[in-house]
């Protein structure tokens, strides 16, 4: 057996005995080491993504005759033994080191494994109804309508493309969801956001006087009106009562119904005072009347 290396070897053949005769041979032996050889390596691969963060991936890389350890760095990191077919692989750029081991010495197989993801994020919309304030606005949040939005690699923003609402936005908006993941993948969803008014106007009386025209007078909602007011506006004035005549001379009481766009009302109360500011029409007729003893007597009705 002879070493790794460069032996001499001499080899001495003694022909004649009696005389010392001898024939000399020499030569060299050298021995070279054979570490191991790869059979397989894979060239730099890229794979993408089916439903996880990552991959499971497979290749050959081996070497006969030899044991086999393996490295990952970059987006994944390990080591083990065997040559780490069948792991899970990050998203990103994983340099993979696969090292064969005889008793001649190593070899190593190295590649680049990426990971690649293209799987947009899963968009979930919900339809919130919301309710304007007191100056007639409101507004939302992308949270407000992200109904648990989610990625396997995680979700780095949400936004949605309209956030304010006000009096003219009264009923069903479309709002649009735009969801982006970690690997700058994006998905939207529609949402419904339903706007609505529930604050009641603020109805504001003021107290008029009337006077008859002949035997009638009437009077508007408007003119009873104080300066109602309501966050979208008032849409309609009621008055309780329009018209009056000679029996409702003095005061009466009027109620007035403010209502706005979306049915919300409320109500005050007037006195409309009714006059009668017209003088009575006099006609008279001439009479003859009779002296009795020396006198008669007149009443108003013998002229009238």
């Amino acid at each position: 057996t002879f070493e790794r290396g460069t032996t001499n070897v001499l080899v001495s053949i003694r022909r004649n005995p009696k005389y010392c005769e001898e024939v000399k041979c020499s030569f060299t032996i050298k021995v070279i080491p054979n570490p191991p050889s790869f059979n397989s390596c894979p060239t730099p691969m890229t794979v993408y993504t089916e439903g996880e963060c990552g991959k499971n991936v497979y290749y050959e890389a081996g070497a006969p005759e030899s044991s086999l350890s393996y490295s990952f760095s970059g987006a994944t990191s390990g080591s083990g033994t065997g040559n780490g077919s069948g792991s899970f692989f990050n998203v990103g750029i994983t340099s993979v080191v696969v090292t064969a081991t005889n008793s001649d010495g190593t070899s190593q197989c190295k590649f680049d494994i990426t990971v690649v993801d293209e799987t947009k994020p899963n968009a979930i919309c919900k339809s919130p109804t919301i309710e304007l304030g007191a100056n007639g606005t409101a507004t939302i949040t992308a949270s407000d309508i992200d109904n648990a939005s989610n990625d396997a690699c995680g979700i780095s923003s949400v936004s949605i493309d309209k956030t304010s609402f006000n009096c003219s936005n009264l009923g069903e908006n479309t709002v649009v969801l735009t969801v982006t993941d970690n690997n700058s993948n994006v998905a939207t969803c529609d949402a419904t956001v339903t706007v609505v008014d529930k604050i009641v106007p603020t109805a504001v009386c003021k107290n008029i006087t009337v006077s008859l025209v002949g035997s009638s007078a009437t009077i508007t909602a408007a003119d009873i009106d104080g300066g109602s007011t309501d966050n979208c506006g008032v849409a309609e004035l009621i008055a309780g009562k329009t018209s009056f005549t000679c029996a409702d001379l003095g005061e009466n009481t009027v109620t007035l119904t403010v209502k706005d766009a979306s049915g919300n009302s409320s109500t005050c109360d007037a006195i409309v005072t009714v006059k009668d500011e017209t003088k009575p029409t006099a006609i008279c007729k001439n009479a003859s009347i009779n002296l009795v003893n020396g006198t008669a007597t007149l009443t108003a009705a013998d002229i009238d």
